[in-house]
Formats: structure tokens, C-alpha cells, sequence
């Protein structure tokens, strides 16, 4: 499970420094493809986390994350239900992911020190 955690922390990091050098040296819009990409691999790395929570060492912010996350997607499902609101809980999703990215990158680095240290502890 430990690679599986570095695949996951470096893989995110790529993507979102991938995504954010080709905005900031092209101006082409991919910002949003990124947007795409980088929700899709963290949501599988969510489930994936769900489904093998007890071979993974998972942090305490993994259930702050889940939270934020089941808030998100109850923020989606009123957006399309009520459209009076809609407009304005969209707006405001379209900057949420951002943080949310970034956060989910360093809860899973944090994962992943974590078990470092405990190997390096192992070790002594």
C-alpha cells in the first residue's frame, strides 16, 4: 500500500503542477481540463481509500476532507434542484475544487510521511 500512496501524492502533484504551468505559459483555458482530471484521479483515490481503509494508516483530516466533500456534492445536487439558487452555488463551486485539490494533495503526502516514519521507526 505504500506505493500505492506514492503513486498517488506524486501523481497528484504532477498533475497540478502540470495544469497550472501550461495556464501560466499559455493562456489557453486547459485550466478547467484540469480541473477535470485532477477531481477524477482524487476521487478515485477517495474510493479507493474507502475500500481499503484498513490495510491504508489514514490521517484524521481524511474525515474533515469527506466531510467537505459530501457538502460539495449536496451543494451540486441543490444547484440543479433549485433554480433560484443554482446560479450562485454554482459560482461558488467553481472555486471550491481548487482548495479542496490542494488539501487532498497534502492530506495524502501527510499519509504518506506518516507511514515513512513509522518504517523508519521499524527500522531502528
Amino acid at each position: 500500500m505504500k506505493r500505492f500512496k506514492q503513486i498517488d501524492v506524486i501523481g497528484q502533484f504532477l498533475i497540478i503542477l502540470t495544469f497550472i504551468g501550461i495556464e501560466i505559459f499559455q493562456r489557453n483555458g486547459t485550466y478547467f481540463m484540469g480541473y477535470l482530471i485532477i477531481g477524477g484521479w482524487q476521487l478515485i483515490s477517495v474510493i479507493l481509500h474507502l475500500i481499503f481503509r484498513k490495510q491504508l494508516m489514514l490521517s484524521p483530516l481524511r474525515k474533515i476532507y469527506n466531510v467537505v466533500l459530501i457538502v460539495v456534492v449536496a451543494l451540486a445536487i441543490i444547484a440543479f434542484t433549485i433554480p433560484q439558487l443554482g446560479l450562485y452555488i454554482l459560482l461558488a463551486l467553481l472555486y471550491i475544487p481548487t482548495p479542496m485539490a490542494l488539501f487532498y494533495n497534502y492530506l495524502c503526502f501527510v499519509e504518506l510521511r506518516t507511514i515513512n516514519h513509522r518504517e523508519f521507526i521499524s527500522m531502528r
